[in-house]
């Protein structure tokens, strides 16, 4: 199949790009609206993750060599990498931060970049498998908007799925011309899923490797030492280009090996049930009588593709099977290209492997690659593997379409008809955002203060409640000072130890802790104290006067600076 460019190829990256922004404002409805007005913050996660990229869009711009070292869990250093460092979220939300300094807008334009970007990728990979624009488009929709993407809003780094189809069509473009500057191509697409998710890294790196094994053996190619050279630099590369990155999380591995056991796996992980369930109008109301629902419970488990994707995903498979004869001819000729039947088995590998691993240590698969693959311990949610599987099926889906189009005189009616039916079934308006929370007076008057650690109050002391101080966090981005309180996947032990102490502030105990942490401020959020407790407070803060100043108050927001120790 040919590649050479077509005589208005140079305008298509273009109409793909304003088709997929267009269709982006309207499936992530009402984010281009309401960007800088709303935003995830009704979990802790969310919270979090609007603080992430706030924080990394800012210090990449004023301070790049210290994006590491987050301004929590003072006084430790690099506790970004406490969780996902959301890295090319923080790049792609820099424009929208130093434009406006809204922690909401930056972290929307990065959610609303990431899928267009992801639809774009997607695009330009079944594009290449099938020289077919039509088929390109329903493959990039049934991905880029898939279920188990939507649902990922609270999670910035689950919704940066642009890495893995971008692997996958540098890996084709190698494995079609094996060369060094493609083979460092496989290696950079492999680094930037990694730096997006670490998840995606490991399944970016898994699906390249199927590749190297199907493609080479399909080829011939692993009895080419130039071809086996070519595979090692490729997968070497990839390991030396997010090593810079990787470094700040090794210390955490060695402190904690492993790093998750497969008991925390478990709960994570994927049953048949997973793969029929969707969080969309039409899905929940064709499948919800079939499988029960309940999106709390089983975050994970958000993982049926959709309609269009496993119908055409179907008619790839049965194509490259089948073979009818031409008019007036007893020569048999395939629906599908001999390299469009090539890549069916590849997919087809691919989703059979990535579905096997998303089950989880009781199918076997993930236990081995557990034992035997080093990072593997880093992962907690094997059911996430399904992301993979549902790439997998978008671009089975495109091979498919693009084979019955070619057999129907009405092609661009029918094409229009299965794009409109897969943004109809894949449609989750509005999504849901949350109003932004509004900044109180104290903060704004912190931002303007010399420098100084801030604890705020009540510090959530029970595990069950550390996601709490995400809040605190999410406040942070008015004034960026250090925070005492954090909350990540990682909380360091002597966080955990100083929690109860502190938790009862002011008193001399925690007042000490504090001076350890170089805590300068402190800001009491009386309304999140029942009532009992903030009559405690009030008490105590009558008792410490002279060792805090008041700054500012409203409502039930209160700030101090502490002034004396002893």
């Amino acid at each position: 199949m040919s590649h050479q460019p077509g005589r208005y190829a140079f305008a298509r990256p273009f109409a793909a790009a304003a088709g997929f922004t267009l269709l982006a404002v309207v499936l992530t409805a009402p984010i281009a609206w309401r960007g800088a007005s709303a935003g995830p913050v009704n979990t802790g996660d969310g919270q979090l993750s609007v603080w992430n990229v706030a924080w990394v869009a800012r210090t990449l711009v004023v301070d790049p060599l210290h994006v590491y070292d987050a301004n929590i869990f003072a006084p430790h250093r690099a506790t970004l990498a406490y969780s996902e460092a959301n890295l090319p979220a923080g790049v792609l939300a820099i424009p929208a931060w130093w434009l406006s300094r809204n922690p909401y807008l930056a972290y929307n334009a990065a959610v609303f970049l990431s899928i267009v970007l992801s639809a774009l990728a997607t695009f330009a990979l079944a594009r290449w498998l099938t020289s077919h624009t039509a088929a390109a488009a329903v493959s990039a929709i049934v991905f880029a908007f898939a279920p188990f993407v939507v649902v990922r809003y609270a999670h910035i780094q689950l919704l940066l799925t642009v890495g893995l189809p971008l692997t996958l069509l540098a890996l084709h473009r190698f494995v079609d011309r094996p060369t060094v500057a493609r083979a460092v191509a496989v290696s950079l697409a492999i680094a930037l899923a990694g730096l997006g998710c670490g998840y995606y890294g490991i399944f970016a790196g898994l699906a390249a490797g199927i590749g190297f094994i199907y493609y080479g053996i399909r080829r011939r190619g692993w009895r080419d030492p130039r071809y086996l050279g070519l595979c090692v630099l490729a997968t070497a590369g990839a390991g030396l280009a997010i090593l810079p990155f990787f470094l700040p999380y090794l210390g955490l591995v060695q402190q904690h090996d492993p790093f998750r056991t497969l008991d925390d796996a478990r709960q994570y992980s994927a049953d048949w049930a997973s793969y029929f369930t969707s969080t969309t109008p039409f899905h929940r109301a064709a499948l919800g009588l079939v499988v029960p629902f309940d999106q709390a419970r089983y975050p994970e488990r958000i993982l049926f593709p959709g309609c269009v994707a496993v119908l055409l995903a179907a008619a790839a498979l049965a194509l490259a099977a089948a073979r009818s004869r031409s008019a007036g001819s007893d020569e048999p000729r395939s629906w599908l290209t001999d390299r469009e039947r090539e890549a069916v088995g590849f997919y087809a590998c691919l989703a059979a492997v990535a579905g096997w691993l998303s089950f989880g240590p009781a199918a076997g698969l993930y236990s081995l690659a557990y034992r035997t693959v080093p990072v593997w311990s880093l992962l907690r949610a094997p059911a996430r593997f399904g992301i993979l599987v549902g790439l997998a099926l978008a671009a089975l889906a495109g091979i498919g379409l693009a084979g019955l189009l070619r057999r129907t005189t009405r092609a661009a009616v029918v094409a229009a008809a299965v794009g409109l039916a897969a943004v109809v079934e894949l449609a989750a308006v509005p999504w849901d955002v949350r109003d932004a929370l509004r900044v109180p007076q104290p903060y704004r008057l912190l931002a303007q203060l010399p420098a100084g650690a801030v604890a705020e109050f009540p510090f959530f002391f029970r595990p069950i409640d550390f996601h709490r101080h995400s809040l605190y966090m999410l406040y942070s981005t008015a004034h960026w000072h250090p925070l005492v309180n954090g909350y990540s996947d990682y909380v360091p032990e002597d966080f955990r130890q100083l929690v109860v102490p502190v938790s009862s502030f002011p008193a001399w105990e925690a007042l000490g802790i504090l001076r350890a942490h170089g805590t300068r401020y402190v800001v009491f959020h009386l309304d999140l104290y029942d009532i009992r407790s903030r009559e405690k407070l009030l008490e105590r803060i009558e008792r410490y006067r002279e060792y805090i100043r008041p700054l500012a108050q409203e409502g039930n927001v209160w700030l101090f600076e502490i002034v004396r120790w002893s």
